[in-house]
């Protein structure tokens, strides 16, 4: 036996159908066993027993694990069917046979008794002959959730269930939440005798330790401090947690721990022990736990009990989540999940969502809409006859820019579309499946499967990792869209795109250009429209964002502003720069390679080698302007024909090269002290040209050139030409 083979199950219920009755099952309950006890005696004396507890102290597991002692004691055990399931089969039934009574249909609905038109007369024989000669016992678990979404069928069926109770003599065992206690009250009804459960947490050392230890195979060596140390753990976050909430104050770490968050601290361990190297399989020591805590980054407060348990459970979704893929777009079914995680809870409560709620509200993200102002430019459109999904979605992806990027960057728009139903399909389908993940759970009505948290308390750790994601360059470079107003804000580098780096696996192979000897990958089909382009992490120690050997081809930005990045040995190549801002930038060996760059602006960076080459296309460079630049390296303008203007203000000095370019309107202004060296080479004419610069600059002119300066008085020319085509002084 290895670490692997601990049955520590993770951070989830116990699961009724799993609960057999064997002496494995029978030994479930670990901390209980007062508690399962006292309902065993209860189920002999009355006919109603309340349980409630808080979120997370485990009601479901109790009511899960008792049900083979129960059934050890003879007795039928019963299970309400969950309320997601219950209640959409009840709202077809209603609608179909709207004279039958309510309360009476659900009740049958839940515990699967017939229930075309039943009176409640009918309901204690109907429940006895399920059991035959058995004692039965009906367990209605989480009528939290039907009471906060319909609490007045709720109350009704509470009182119900307390008349049937008492005139049948089946035990009724009802769970809630504890805020929901005196909701409990109507099932209180006369000849139904009531008893009231008040599960507390479990919170001993002894109790936590014996939740650590004992699914632990015994020839596994357990060193006593290394449960000692988790048991630490576990009671410092808890502490944490209550001292944070009852000073009303936002918690940094975790709201609130639980058994939760220790059982997925054990199956994260458990899961990194099993595929680290050279971890000893055969016994468990508190070095086992250093290596852990180093492997999640937390080295710095490696035994800090809040940050390891939040870690701990964020560490299960990542792994959950991991294995979700799309051999078209792998990326796409984490993206969708992230676009859709937070509408699966609210207020700490799990929320049921049709798969058709989901799709729609994560392709409403993904893409956007346009900014109000904004022309919209495509019509993101679906192959009418797949029907289904496709056609409930093209009411909110009309209008909308798309442009797709890394595998996409070659998808029509239907294909786009199908993708995103498809990718978020798979990764409700892994995270639904109770051998893998068991995160979600999966009703199927029709159409239109229907999704749920299977615990609340994983709502959190599933919305951070959410957070993350969409934080993270994957999302929003690798995304469909890129929509006006967002930041980007993530270092990028060749690195980053490497199979091995941060989006190797999800952009897809990607071309590497070696053609100057560096290995650069190329970045095709990118749309950043009005984006953001700047460092936002007050924390780094860089106050630029690196884009750093990189090529960006056939790609659109469009409108975007680049502030605080520096752009080393980068090139763009075929791009639409129309009205992009560069401010406050370092371009350091940077080509502008055959780009429209109308309406361009370079204001306050340093140019350390910048060459602009619109390879012989006409006009690519109209209006381009270059303010208050630092030039460390020479910067070219290259084969730009028909280009109506280009002004170049306010420079301070630096080395200039202008080669076979055609500009109707030219200005070239360093009125600084720092002098220019300006060359004018090639098949070049500057029409309506300003030049001026300080005593000292140097302007060397090559035979063929064709200057016209502006003849205003303002307009100074240096006499300090050299070559055979001198400038006159205007």
């Amino acid at each position: 036996m290895t670490i692997a083979d601990i049955a520590w199950p993770g951070p989830r219920p116990l699961a009724f159908d799993d609960a057999r009755p064997d002496p494995e099952a029978l030994r479930r309950l670990i901390g209980r066993e007062r508690e399962l006890d006292e309902l065993l005696d209860l189920c002999q004396t009355h006919a109603i027993v309340e349980i409630t507890a808080a979120s997370g102290v485990g009601k479901t597991s109790f009511v899960a694990g008792a049900r083979p002692h129960l059934e050890r004691a003879g007795a039928m055990v019963v299970k309400a069917h969950p309320w997601s399931d219950t209640l959409a089969e009840y709202d077809a039934y209603i609608e179909s046979v709207p004279q039958a009574s309510d309360a009476v249909a659900l009740y049958c609905i839940a515990l699967g008794l017939p229930h075309h038109k039943p009176q409640v007369a009918e309901l204690p024989a109907m429940l006895l002959g399920q059991a035959g000669d058995r004692p039965l016992v009906c367990i209605v678990d989480q009528l939290e959730e039907l009471l906060r979404y319909r609490r007045m069928l709720g109350r009704e069926l509470l009182q119900l269930i307390g008349n049937v109770a008492a005139a049948s003599g089946v035990v009724h065992v009802v769970i809630a939440r504890s805020e929901y206690r005196n909701a409990l009250a109507p099932v209180e009804v006369p000849r139904a005798p009531v008893w009231h459960i008040a599960l507390s947490e479990l919170t001993s050392a002894e109790v936590i330790g014996r939740i650590i230890s004992e699914p632990i195979p015994e020839d596994i060596a357990v060193e006593q401090a290394f449960v000692d140390r988790l048991v630490s753990i576990w009671q410092k976050a808890r502490a944490a947690s209550a001292s944070t909430w009852a000073a009303g104050e936002e918690a940094n770490d975790i709201q609130e721990c639980g058994l939760l968050h220790l059982q997925a601290l054990l199956w994260s361990f458990r899961r990194w022990a099993a595929q680290a190297v050279d971890v000893d399989q055969a016994s468990l020591t508190v070095g086992h736990l250093d290596r852990y805590a180093a492997s999640r980054s937390l080295t710095a407060k490696p035994y800090d009990g809040p940050a390891l348990m939040a870690d701990a459970l964020l560490s299960y979704v990542e792994a959950m989540v991991a294995t979700c893929h799309s051999e078209a777009w792998p990326f796409g079914p984490r993206l969708m999940l992230a676009r859709s995680a937070r509408h699966l809870s609210s207020a700490g409560f799990k929320v049921a969502q049709p798969v058709s709620a989901l799709v729609s509200r994560a392709m409403q993200e993904e893409l956007g809409s346009a900014r109000p102002g904004h022309e919209v430019e495509l019509r993101l459109g679906m192959r009418s006859e797949d029907g289904g999904l496709a056609d409930k979605a093209k009411s909110f992806v009309s209008g909308v820019r798309v442009v797709p990027a890394g595998l996409a960057r070659s998808w029509e728009p239907w294909q786009v579309a199908d993708q995103m139903i498809a990718s978020l399909e798979e990764a409700l389908a892994v995270l639904s499946n109770d051998e893998h993940a068991n995160i979600l759970r999966r009703f199927k009505h029709g159409e239109d499967p229907v999704y749920e948290l299977v615990h609340d308390g994983i709502a959190p750790a599933l919305d951070r990792w959410a957070e993350i994601q969409l934080a993270g360059p994957m999302a929003t470079i690798g995304g469909i869209a890129a929509r006006h107003g967002e930041v980007f804000s993530h270092h990028l580098t060749a690195d980053t795109f490497l199979t091995d780096g941060e989006l190797g696996p999800y952009w897809g192979a990607v071309e590497i250009d070696r053609s100057d000897g560096t290995p650069r990958p190329v970045l095709s089909g990118i749309g950043w429209h009005g984006l953001g382009v700047h460092q936002q992490d007050p924390s780094s120690k860089s106050p630029h964002l690196l884009f750093e050997d990189l090529v960006f081809r056939d790609s659109e930005f469009v409108g975007t502003l680049f502030q605080r990045v520096k752009l080393r040995r980068v090139v763009f190549e075929n791009c639409d720069l129309r009205g992009v801002a560069v401010i406050d930038c370092i371009l350091s060996d940077v080509t502008f390679r055959n780009c429209v760059m109308s309406g361009a602006a370079f204001n306050d960076c340093e140019f350390d080698g910048t060459v602009f080459d619109a390879g012989g296309t006409p006009q690519l460079l109209n209006g381009l302007a270059i303010r208050a630049v630092q030039p460390f390296a020479e910067v070219t303008f290259a084969n730009a024909p028909l280009v109506t203007s280009l002004v170049c203000t306010k420079l301070n000095g630096g080395r200039w090269t202008f080669r076979d370019v055609d500009i109707r309107h030219f200005v070239f202004e360093s009125p600084t002290a720092d002098e220019v060296a300006l060359t004018i080479a090639g098949q070049t004419t500057l029409r309506h040209a300003t030049i001026l610069a300080p005593p000292g600059s140097v302007v060397e002119v090559d035979p063929g050139v064709d200057i016209s300066p502006l003849t205003d008085e303002n307009s100074v020319v240096p006499p300090r030409a050299v070559g055979d085509a001198a400038i006159a002084e205007a």
